[in-house]
């Protein structure tokens, strides 16, 4: 772990821009990152209206791993 990222706001939508704004801000050079996974949950529709579970990206990595934009 070379980084831990939070935000807060006063709602989820909110939160989600936000988080999407501090994630496309960010640089690390020299290593690879998940920042691209989590850009990718951030858009995913399960994750967007809180019906995920601790299988969750398990079960839809193949998908999700579609929406991948690579740095």
């Amino acid at each position: 772990l070379l980084a831990k990222v939070s935000v807060w706001e006063e709602n989820r939508p909110a939160a989600f821009r936000r988080m999407k704004r501090a994630l496309g801000e960010m640089t690390l050079e020299g290593l690879p990152t998940t920042r691209a996974l989590h850009l990718a949950l951030l858009n995913d529709p399960g994750v967007i209206n809180a019906s995920y579970h601790t299988g969750y990206l398990e079960e839809h990595f193949s998908r999700i791993q579609q929406t991948i934009t690579r740095d």
